[in-house]
C-alpha cells in the first residue's frame, strides 16, 4: 500500500498537465489526501488556480473532497458547488435524463459530506444535494401520490 501511494506521488510530480490528465490528477490527489499523504498546498494550487482546467465535474469534486478531508471546509464547499454547478449544465447540455457515472459522484459527494458538513454543503450550493441525486421523475413520482391522497 505505501509502495502504492509513493507510486501516485511520484507521478503527480510529472503529470502536471490538467486539461488532458485532468481526470487522473484529481483521483491521485483524492486517494493521497483519504491516506494523509497529498501535500496541502498542492491541493490549494489545484483548486485555486487549476479549477477551471479539470474538465469533468468529478475531478473537481474530488478536489474539494480531497481538501475536505484536510479540513478545508471553505474552498471545498466552494469546490462542490461549481462541481454541482458543471454537473447541471453538463447534464442539460446532452438532453437530461441520464444517470451514468451517478455511483462515482455519490461516493464522492459522500465522502465531501463527511468532511465539510452536508448542511453547509447544501446551504453553499442553494439546493438539496440528495434531490439532486435522484434519478429524473422521482420527485415526479412522489409528487403525484401526494396529490392523489389529498384528493
Amino acid at each position: 500500500m505505501l509502495q502504492a501511494l509513493n507510486n501516485l506521488q511520484n507521478a503527480l510530480s510529472y503529470d502536471v498537465n490538467v486539461s488532458t490528465q485532468g481526470n487522473e490528477i484529481a483521483y491521485a490527489l483524492y486517494v493521497l489526501a483519504r491516506n494523509r499523504k497529498a501535500a496541502i498546498s498542492d491541493l490549494r494550487y489545484y483548486a485555486d488556480t487549476k479549477l477551471s482546467e479539470f474538465s469533468s465535474p468529478l475531478a473537481r469534486a474530488q478536489i474539494g473532497a480531497a481538501l475536505g478531508l484536510y479540513g478545508d471546509a471553505q474552498r471545498a464547499t466552494t469546490i462542490f458547488s461549481n462541481a454541482l454547478g458543471l454537473s447541471r449544465d453538463s447534464i442539460i447540455g446532452v438532453g437530461g435524463g441520464s444517470t451514468a457515472g451517478s455511483g462515482h459522484h455519490s461516493g464522492t459527494l459522500q465522502a465531501g459530506r463527511q468532511a465539510v458538513g452536508e448542511q453547509a454543503l447544501d446551504q453553499h450550493a442553494g439546493t438539496d444535494l440528495d434531490a439532486a441525486r435522484r434519478p429524473f421523475g422521482e420527485g415526479c413520482r412522489q409528487g403525484s401520490e401526494a396529490r392523489s391522497q389529498r384528493r
